[in-house]
């Protein structure tokens, strides 16, 4: 998906991120079975974020994350949205476990 058809901008402290997908089969060429594939990784890549919040006197204080880093983040958080053929996932920095250097 180019940058001209990714139309979304989050809001706030709220960021895009495209989920990394199941490999179908693993190094040593074993096939995984359906159990595998249809799970969710809680693992991606950050598409777009959003300004970031304010504090106390009205200034902006941007995210700690970037677009283009790798993250971790937890169970039952985030919601998914479908924009042509791909899905991404929307979710709150808060939810961000780790950032993969």
């Amino acid at each position: 998906m180019t940058q001209e058809q990714f139309n979304l901008e989050p809001i706030g402290t709220n960021l895009v991120v495209r989920r990394a997908t199941v490999e179908l089969t693993s190094d040593s060429g074993i096939i995984m079975p359906d159990s595998v594939t249809s799970q969710k990784l809680n693992e991606g890549v950050v598409m777009a974020v959003g300004k970031g919040s304010r504090d106390s006197n009205g200034n902006r204080v941007p995210c700690d994350v970037e677009v283009g880093d790798e993250i971790l983040w937890g169970d039952y958080t985030g919601n998914d949205i479908v924009r042509g053929e791909e899905t991404f996932c929307i979710l709150g920095e808060a939810d961000i476990l780790v950032i993969l250097r």
